[in-house]
């Protein structure tokens, strides 16, 4: 009987060895488990942490680009109706210039050598000045007479434009007087508002400007357009 005891000791220890060595090595392997789940449950955390913060930012960013938009979408609104009003506005004018005091548009384009643009401006061909002076030649000062006479009995502003073409004033007698075509252009002017005032024209109704060559009335590429 003590034989088969001293047998049988051995192997129930070894047994046990065996079952402590398989629960260590269960418990490393769930610790190594742990320590990854563990990893990886952070990074998950962080992701969505910057996933999270990048949609706050996205949320910003959009809340702020609708913000613009109906900034826009309210000047858009602003600009029609500043437009719808300036065209309203232009409307009032052309009609008002199409009817302007009921038949001076008729009388000045009955003058000869008279036309009329669309902003209202009247231009008289042919008008010409003393050679190198500012004073009207006889011709051109009835012709002045003739629009003065439409303009007389009207209300409203009148400007007189000068104009030169672009060849520099050269004659000494002239250089001396207007200094450059600024000036010719600028006392050819006043000539015309002392033709139209001597024609009945309020004077106080009256702008004189000169431009010189800055704003040809016509092209300096041809003989004929320097003498418009």
């Amino acid at each position: 009987m003590l034989s088969r005891v001293s047998l049988i000791v051995p192997l129930v220890i070894l047994l046990l060895a065996g079952c402590v060595m398989t629960t260590r090595a269960h418990e490393h392997q769930m610790a190594e488990i742990r320590t990854q789940l563990t990893a990886e449950l952070n990074t998950a955390n962080a992701e969505r942490s910057t996933a999270l913060e990048n949609l706050r930012l996205a949320e910003k960013a959009n809340e702020k680009l609708e913000q613009k938009l109906n900034a826009r979408e309210h000047t858009a609104v602003r600009l029609g109706a500043e437009a719808k009003k300036a065209a309203a506005e232009l409307d009032k004018l052309r009609k008002k210039y199409q009817g302007f005091d009921g038949t001076l548009v008729t009388e000045l384009k009955s003058v000869p050598g008279v036309t009329i643009d669309q902003k209202g401006g009247v231009q008289v061909e042919g008008v010409s000045f003393e050679f190198a002076g500012g004073e009207l030649k006889p011709e051109s000062r009835k012709m002045v007479q003739k629009v003065a006479a439409a303009l007389a009995e009207r209300k409203g502003l009148i400007c007189v434009d000068g104009h030169t073409d672009n060849v520099p004033v050269r004659d000494p007698e002239t250089k001396k007087r207007y200094i450059d075509n600024l000036g010719l252009s600028l006392v050819r002017a006043a000539s015309v508002a002392r033709a139209l005032v001597d024609a009945g024209v309020a004077p106080e109704r009256l702008v004189v400007r000169g431009y010189g060559s800055t704003k040809p009335a016509a092209s300096n590429d041809t003989q004929e357009g320097q003498a418009k």
